[in-house]
Order: structure tokens, then sequence, then C-alpha cells
């Protein structure tokens, strides 16, 4: 007998039922037409599946299943279970730009002019999607965090020396996962806060409070202002640690300490700088990629109406074409180019996706060039732990449009799946096989014929094309099919004259990772590549990205223990974690490199301390050595900061062309950040600079001092 099943998550069935009043039939309605607009991000999800049988002519050989094209609602539902209705934020392409009206049920936040970014609840979505404006809807994915001496290491101590700049008058606005409101080093002398505006996205807005506000042009969260910080209103916890590490790193003031430590041994690159926070994300939610568009336009509103220039950091990062094309790195683009207040630069970190031996799960990219007679072949080495039917692996290719390949796969088992030329795939679109290695989808180009493409603007800046692999557990028939362990063959066979090559990346791996032994998935020695591997927005157009080197190796923790790293971290060299570049479309990337070994920064007062981390304490107690280009990147952030303070002092308007310009003529010949050179470079003597009694002078009989405003190695001296 001959079946067909379709998939539906268990978690969408059972939450539609308590959400909608609609019959089964209606929300399984409902579904179908949110799989016609959709992103590509959101073509397939890791939630355990049900089965629906109803009878087709297939292949004898297999069972053809829809594979979950529901995780734009599984996702967003599975981490709302006890909103009645919960909030959706998303990207909408507009057919006309700045043609959308705006209703009761479906908010406009931001407006790019080609998009928007709106909030509507999960009941509203029928509605969204047949609005004649609209063109394309797209949910992101969950962004990822990517995290004394190195100050030194970029210039900074002397910089504070002979410049005196400390980004007093410009705005680092922060966009992570929250930050600590109460620690000293984001507080003034006097213990009010430096943090001027606060933005908690996911916190619920309860128009019944006493404090906090919705964020004015914005539909979602909670806004705090610094009167409410500092009346203490705003209750807050960065229990994540990640945000308050990040913000130290780029603006810390260094005045938190105890263990009898003297306070200013950890000061950030701009301590004097204001603080402008976005709590993109909390620890227990979906973090939507779409929502750091509006958090941009949030903080250029703020700044411009406080007169300020402004940096953003933004130490996250998602997967995709890597290739700013997105639509992540195209809005992300717009959103800075169409902010109205100065400055406006955006720091991205490159992300931790660089091969070491210690971390083969990192070999996540794979690429090549095929010919007409010779397929081309990738491992995919795969190790499962636990059977239990939640297990997905995702892949993603991407491919030249002036080329055309098959792609086909070779299982554990030695089962041959494909081959699939250009717009097919294993079944309809969104359906796979069920196999006894697992359920297997393919798709090559072979998307709803509705669906618009999400990678890609529709005035082809780039016209790529995009293949979707999937590899899920699943259960049908009452049996259970799990995912083969083992060696999965890749094949990409090029049928026609190539002339750019091919790029696959492991987008997402769900094997069980909370079991004492995870299991892992990575591409062999013999297949994976170490290049192209900036995670997004990193490779937008007019984002600064920044990769990690070693400033430092070993430090005395809080037991007054020397903990050695110089087996992981070999110093002056770039961070094996680092991801490297170029962009897919071949830009280098990263544009800088920071220290991002063993950062030691603000530590939370939520942050969970335990046994296993305690001996990354430094002896004040109060501050804690991270690794990652998280700790990177904020180093940039600060050192712009510096840079935007020198810009108005010059009576300059420095923008992301000027400061970039200024950073790669200052920076070493490794490519490393040099914050003192950068200064140099238009230095004059600042006003700011302390005075310094030079000569003395006789009047009247008596030595009188002579005060002269100067600056070390400044020729042109204001007297």
């Amino acid at each position: 007998m001959k079946f067909t099943a379709k998939i539906v998550t268990i978690l969408i069935i059972v939450f539609c039922g308590n959400l909608f009043p609609q019959k089964k039939a209606e929300v399984d309605f409902l579904l179908k037409q949110i799989s016609k607009k959709y992103d590509k991000n959101t073509l397939f999800t890791t939630s355990t599946v049900d089965k629906t049988v109803r009878s087709t002519t297939l292949d004898t050989n297999y069972v053809i299943t829809e594979l979950s094209t529901e995780h734009l609602v599984s996702e967003i539902l599975g981490n709302s279970k006890n909103d009645i209705d919960p909030q959706i934020i998303a990207l909408v392409e507009l057919k006309i730009p700045n043609q959308f009206t705006p209703t009761n049920n479906i908010k406009v936040n931001s407006n790019l002019g080609k998009y928007i970014t709106v909030e509507f609840s999960i009941s509203k979505l029928a509605e969204l999607i047949n609005n004649n404006d609209v063109k394309s809807i797209s949910i992101g994915n969950k962004g990822y965090p990517e995290l004394d001496e190195s100050i030194k290491k970029i210039g900074v101590d002397k910089a504070r020396q002979d410049f005196f700049y400390t980004g007093k008058g410009v705005i680092v606005g922060i966009i992570d996962k929250g930050i600590d409101i109460e620690n000293d080093d984001f507080k003034n002398e006097d213990g009010t806060s430096r943090i001027l505006y606060f933005w908690d996205q996911v916190d619920t807005w309860n128009p019944t409070d006493i404090v906090g506000q919705l964020p004015n042009s914005f539909t979602y969260g909670t806004e705090w202002n610094a009167n409410e910080i500092n009346n203490g209103d705003c209750v807050h916890q960065d229990i994540n640690g990640h945000g308050t590490h990040v913000a130290g790193v780029a603006a810390g003031n260094g005045r938190a300490t105890s263990n009898n430590q003297p306070s200013g041994t950890y000061v950030g690159i701009a301590p004097k700088a204001d603080l402008i926070v976005v709590n993109h994300s909390s620890n227990n939610s979906q973090s939507f990629a779409f929502t750091l568009v509006d958090a941009i336009m949030w903080i250029d509103e703020k700044a411009t109406e406080l007169g300020k220039p402004w940096v953003i950091n933004i130490s996250m990062g998602w997967g995709g074409p890597r290739d700013g094309t997105s639509r992540l790195e195209e809005a992300c683009s717009l959103a800075i180019a169409t902010s109205t207040g100065k400055g406006k630069i955006v720091v991205k970190s490159a992300g931790n996706s660089g091969y070491s031996s210690q971390k083969p799960e990192k070999k996540i990219h794979c690429s090549g060039i095929g010919g007409e007679s010779d397929a081309v072949s990738k491992t995919l080495t795969v190790q499962t732990q636990t059977n239990n039917n939640s297990e997905t692996i995702w892949l993603e290719y991407f491919y030249s449009a002036s080329n055309y390949y098959s792609v086909f796969i070779g299982t554990p088992s030695g089962r041959i799946v494909g081959p699939f030329s250009e717009d097919n795939g294993t079944g309809e679109p969104g359906y796979g096989l069920v196999t006894t290695d697992g359920l297997i989808g393919i798709h090559n180009e072979h998307f709803d014929e509705t669906f618009t493409d999400p990678y890609h603007s529709s005035d082809d800046i780039t016209s790529d094309k995009y293949i979707v692999i999937t590899l899920q557990d699943i259960t049908y028939d009452d049996t259970l099919y799990s995912i083969a362990d083992g060696d999965w063959k890749i094949y990409m066979d090029g049928n026609m004259v190539y002339d750019k090559p091919w790029d696959g990346y492991i987008h997402s791996v769900n094997l069980n990772n909370n079991a004492n032994t995870p299991g892992y998935c990575y591409f062999d020695d013999a297949s994976y590549d170490n290049t192209k591997l900036i995670t997004e927005p990193g490779n937008a157009f007019n984002i600064i990205t920044v990769g990690s080197f070693n400033s430092k190796n070993s430090f005395v923790d809080i037991s007054g223990t020397t903990r050695d790293f110089s087996q992981d971290y070999p110093m002056e060299q770039i961070s094996s974690f680092s991801s490297p570049g170029p962009t897919r479309d071949g830009r280098d990337k990263p544009d800088i490199y920071a220290p991002g070994a063993l950062v030691a920064s603000s530590l939370s007062s939520s942050f969970p301390i335990t046994i296993d981390n305690t001996y990354f304490l430094e002896q004040d107690d109060r501050h804690y050595n991270l690794s990652g280009t998280s700790m990177a990147a904020p180093h940039v952030t600060g050192a712009i900061a510096l840079l935007l303070e020198q810009s108005v002092f010059l009576k300059k308007n420095w923008g992301y062309i000027e400061i970039l310009n200024l950073l790669n003529q200052s920076k070493t010949s490794q490519g490393y950040l040099d914050i003192y050179g950068a200064l140099k470079i238009n230095h004059i003597s600042n006003p700011c600079s302390p005075l310094i009694i030079k000569k003395e002078k006789q009047i009247n009989g008596t030595t009188q001092p002579k005060l002269e405003v100067t600056n070390k190695g400044v020729t042109n001296n204001e007297k």
C-alpha cells in the first residue's frame, strides 16, 4: 500500500486548539496559507511531529511526508505557551515602497520604504497574508551570542595619556541580552546611572503598570528612562551576563570592585560615554532577528533627540547566505542609511565559527565547483545519542544563478536519494522521504510558486539559487525512524558550464545536546572549508565587522591561582574561534580585529556563579573573563565612540566611511585595532585636556605660574 503522511507539529495542533475557535480544518487552512508567504529561514522546524495519513499514488520504495513548514508559527508558540494570543514581530516586504495602511490588528514599527516591521497577534496572521500591499513576510531565526590587558594591546592606555578622549557626549548603543542596570561600572560618581534609556523588547507591557511605557513609535516591550532607572523602578536582570560584559568592554568605567581591590582596574574603552541599551532577547525565548531593525531605529531616535552621535554594538549572529543580500542584512543596511542621527555606525561581531582541532563541530561549511561529468561529494559525519523523535539537521546550499546543479544524497546505509535538478525535490515543496535512515528532505530551488525569495531583492542584486536539505527523526506507522549515524554523502552535480563555486552550510543542529554525551554533526576533514563564515548581519555593506585576536592567555583568578590558556590562545595570533571571511560574494571581512580571548569585563550581579565557572572570576569578584568575537566587537565600538568625540571637537560629522577609513589607516599590518593611531591622524589640542603648568614668570618681584593648555606631542599649543 502507498501512503503520504502530512506532518503537523503536535505543538501547533494542541496550541491552536486553545487559541482559535475555528475547527481543525480551518486551522489547517490557515497554516497552508502561511506556507505561501514565508521566509526560507522558516521552512523547517525541529518540533515533534504527529502522523496524519492520506492515500496517494507514489513511488513504492518510499513514503512521502510533509516536512514541518509551520516553523514560522511553532517557534513562536513554543516559546509563548502561557500567552493566549502571542504577538509576532515580522519583516514585511511591500509591493510598492511606503505603501501600506496599518490597521488596528497590524501595527507598523519601523518603515524602511521597501520593508516595514510590523507587530500583530498570531490570530491575525491571515489578515496580513491576504493584504494586497504585502509581497512577502519574514520571521527571523534565533540569534546567538558571540563574546585589563586588552587595552594595552590596542593603544588605549597611551591614547588616554596623550589625547584625553573618553567618549563623553557620545551614545554607545548596546543591542544584546540585557544589562545589569545596578552595576557600578555603569554609574557616575554621584551614583546616577549612565544608562539614559533601556528598551526591554521582550517585556510584556501592562497598561496598568505605574512605571515603564511603550517606546515611542513602537508597539511592544517596555521603555525605561534615566529617571525611572535611578528611582529603582526598572527591575530587569541580566541573568545571562553577556550584555553586561559586552557593555563593560565598550563603556564600563571600572567603578565596580570588592575584596579590597582598587577600582579603576577594569575600565572600558569609552568610560564616559552615555549608554542606550536594548534587551533583544530573553534567556528562555526566541530572539526574532527583525526586532534588531527596530532596535537600531529606536536608538537613532533617542540619540537624535539628545543631539549626540551614536555607535551601536551587536554581538549576536544569525545564519543565511552571508553575502549582504538576505532580508536581515538588507533591512539593517536600510535602517542605518535611513537613520537621521549623527555618526550612525553599527559594529558587529564576526562570529565564533572558526575551526580548531578541539572543536570539530565548528566544521560547518563546505564548498566546491562541479563539472558536467563529475559530481562533487562532501561527507557529513553524524553521531546521535538518543532516538527520541526530535532530532533534526538542517543544511542550506547556495549556488550562482548562471549555474545548473543537481543534488543527491548517499545515506550511511548506502541508499541514494535523488538526484534533484533545479525546481525539483522530494515530493511537493516542503515534503520529504521516510526511509530507514530517517526523514530526508531535499529541495533545489523548489518552493511554493507564490513564495518570494527571502535572500535577494526583487531588483536582482544577486540571483543565487538555494537548496534546503533536512534530516529528521520521524515516527511513521508507529515506527520510529531516526537519523542514521555515520557518514552522509552530499553530491553536487554540475549540469552546465559553471563559473562560481557553491557553498554549503550546516544551518542548525538539534541532536539532544543536553545529553551527558551530546551528539554531533560536521563535515569531515576532506570536505570542510574554513572560510566565508561571517555571521549575519556582519556581511551587510555598511556595518563594521570585527574578528578576534589573542591579547591575553593567562590570568590570576579570585582564589589567587594562575590560569594558563597559552595552548588555546597563542599570543598575538588571530583567535581560532574567530569566524573567517571573506563574504560569500568575495568582499574582505572582517574589517578589523580586536582582543577577544580572555577579556575581563563587567560581571552581572544576576549571573549564576558555579563551581565550574568560578575560576574565570577576577580577584575583585566583580569582573569576569569571557572569550569570543562578542568581546572583540565592543573594543571597536568603544574606539569609535572616542573617534566620534574627536569628530565633535573638530566640528566634523564623521560617519561610516570616514570612521572605517581611520580604522583602516591606523590598524596594524596584521589588521589589529590601534586606537592610538586612529586618534592621532586628526589630533589637535583637546580643550578638555588638563591645564599643565609649563613656565614661571616674575610679576612685581613675585614668581607667578603661567598656565598653558597643552597635550603631549602637540606643537600648536593653545595659550
